[in-house]
């Protein structure tokens, strides 16, 4: 049988030299750590959730921005109506090492999340959405109908309402996406300095008919 490498022209000269490193617009670069060195970097925010924003009970973090969008779900209110659920998104800043060492938290446990990052993360529960709306309506930055019912079941509350039925806004924006759905944007551009979870998220665990078990998260 004919040795196929017969046919392939090989180079002059030893093929077995040193490899040069890549280079990109004539700079060689030899590490990493020397190609980003000095290299713009996106702000991006780490999307949390499920047994990652589970890590961060605990752990001390700054809400910086909301913004709410239109949600999926749909809730029964007791006179039969059905509600749309907007959720909320948060993006926020994780406290930096020396807090976090404060709060004995263990940055081992919290990867892959480290001290500083910037985390975004989003609910639509009778916990932490309504622990929202409730502290911008005690803020007086939103103004909800009256009567006020604080608690009840998910679509009882007053704090359960869709942006499109808030009363006013007095600080932040309401925006209409495409399909004529009400937004609510607030951050610093509003004059917002923001809101400190100093001990970050705690979680409660049920039972109920549906599922064999649920979780509401909290701020903390």
């Amino acid at each position: 049988m004919k040795d196929p490498m017969e046919d392939v022209d090989l180079p002059d000269g030893d093929v077995s030299a040193e490899l040069v490193p890549p280079s990109m617009g004539g700079m060689q670069l030899e590490s990493w750590d020397e190609a980003i060195q000095g290299a713009d970097t996106v702000l991006g925010r780490e999307l949390t959730k499920d047994e990652i924003f589970d890590k961060l009970v605990g752990v001390p973090f700054l809400i910086t921005g909301i913004i709410t969008y239109p949600g999926k779900g749909l809730y029964e209110r007791a006179d039969g109506t059905k509600v749309g659920r907007d959720f909320f998104t948060f993006e926020a800043r994780l406290a930096p090492a020396n807090i976090m060492q404060q709060r004995r938290v263990n940055l081992d446990d919290l990867l892959p999340l480290e001290p500083n990052s910037l985390i975004v993360f989003n609910d639509s529960s009778t916990g932490i959405r309504r622990q929202m709306v409730q502290y911008l309506w005690g803020l007086g930055v939103v103004a909800l109908p009256e009567p006020i019912v604080r608690g009840g079941s998910l679509g009882e509350s007053s704090f359960d309402l869709p942006v499109s039925e808030w009363q006013d806004v007095r600080r932040g924006e309401i925006r209409f996406n495409n399909d004529g759905d009400s937004l609510y944007l607030l951050n610093a551009n509003h004059g917002w300095r923001g809101l400190f979870c100093p001990r970050g998220i705690r979680i409660s665990e049920y039972q109920n008919p549906n599922t064999d078990e649920g979780k509401t998260r909290y701020l903390a």
